[in-house]
């Protein structure tokens, strides 16, 4: 459990791998910046040093505060992008970090990003999708036609459940400690959830079910 990050990150450089070299492509490029290091416990980090990764933003010295800068100086969108977590934090202690479940997290999350949430998470609790959207935007999230296209999606992936947490995203929701850190730190865990309810139970997956239709 303690090294989620860094088998989370070895698969998908893994992958880039894959890909480059059918590309016939020898390097692969990551994202890591100046500020990485210095932050503590970064277990992905280690990934990326053990797979040769070039990080050109830390081999030039450019910290997460100037990418920001030279992103907005360029009025590219990503200027203002939130943090992402390691696909890793969307599994509740106790599940085990398979190649299948980072898949289906990482397809699950691209149908909220392409209706253009910008907080948001998908967490697998083992065949129930609890979804979460930033408070800020939940109401959105009622729309009868997301609700459809979500369920639709995530059920074609392999949930059996698609839940709406109306608690809204949270980070460490499935983690006692509350903490759901960058690519490196997987956090506090055991097997219950921010609310000591069992990961996977029905106190735990409080949320509408995606599946219905929302009354007006």
């Amino acid at each position: 459990e303690g090294h989620r990050c860094y088998d989370g990150r070895t698969w998908r450089l893994g992958r880039m791998y894959e890909t480059a070299k059918e590309l016939g492509i020898d390097t692969v490029c990551g994202g890591t910046n100046a500020d990485d290091p210095g932050e503590g416990h970064r277990p992905g980090l280690r990934a990326v040093e053990e797979l040769d990764v070039f990080s050109p933003l830390l081999d030039a010295g450019i910290t997460k505060a100037e990418v920001r800068a030279i992103a907005e100086s360029r009025d590219l969108s990503v200027a203002d992008k939130p943090s992402m977590a390691c696909l890793s934090s969307r599994i509740p202690t106790g599940l085990e970090v398979t190649e299948e479940r980072l898949t289906r997290v990482e397809k699950a999350e691209r149908v909220l990003r392409e209706w253009g949430f910008e907080g948001f998470r998908v967490r697998d609790h083992d065949g129930l999708a609890r979804v979460e959207i930033a408070p800020d935007e939940l109401e959105r999230a009622l729309d009868p036609a997301f609700a459809d296209a979500v369920h639709e999606h995530l059920t074609d992936l392999g949930f059996e459940y698609v839940t709406l947490d109306m608690a809204g995203y949270r980070t460490g929701s499935v983690s006692p400690g509350g903490e759901e850190v960058g690519d490196g730190d997987a956090g506090d865990e055991n097997s219950d959830n921010a609310n000591g309810e069992p990961a996977g139970s029905d106190a735990a997956d409080d949320g509408a079910d995606l599946g219905r239709r929302y009354p007006r």
